[in-house]
């Protein structure tokens, strides 16, 4: 028997403000794009639940979340150029994380993101930021697991140089890869 309807809501509405996060970071500073690359996800599972090829099960939220990535990236191919970090970003920060008492984002750490490849910052973006396993950071990107471990390695080398050239320090290390 197939699970009801109130058990796909009850699982949307568990994970709705994560799904919208991650979207917000994704899509930033075009927060009506990030709703409706969550919508657009959201439509795709409740199709897919409806016709039984999608069962509710704890990769579910997973497949939301690659979903909404790849309405990510057929947006950013057909732009051509979406903006990470803009001026808006840094003054709405505060809006992107629904945690009542998360961190905020500081400046810096925004401005280095803004600078790193687009690769190295989606694995920042997925793991350091949204607290995304390797596993399903991998799945999400469609690479294997080691490369999610090397460009989040060579994304970390990348942010501290940065900050810490933006601190003063001559002490830049390249990454040891």
């Amino acid at each position: 028997m197939q699970p009801s309807r109130s058990a796909f809501e009850s699982l949307i509405a568990k994970e709705l403000a994560s799904f919208l996060r991650l979207a917000k970071r994704l899509a930033h500073p075009d927060e009506a794009r990030a709703e409706d690359f969550v919508q657009d996800a959201i439509i795709k599972a409740y199709v897919g639940f409806q016709n039984g090829d999608l069962k509710l099960t704890p990769q579910t939220g997973a497949w939301i979340r690659k979903s909404i990535y790849l309405n990510f990236l057929m947006h950013r191919r057909s732009e051509k150029r979406v903006r990470y970090v803009s001026p808006e970003l840094l003054e709405s920060a505060k809006t992107v994380q629904p945690e009542p008492h998360a961190n905020q984002l500081s400046t810096d750490i925004l401005a280095a993101l803004e600078k790193i490849s687009d690769e190295h910052r989606e694995v920042i973006i997925l793991i350091d930021l949204e607290g995304i396993e390797y596993a399903e950071a991998a799945e999400i990107l469609s690479i294997p697991i080691g490369t999610i471990r090397s460009r989040l390695n060579r994304a970390r080398w990348n942010m501290a140089n940065l900050l810490r050239s933006s601190y003063g320090s001559n002490h830049d290390k390249p990454c040891p890869h």
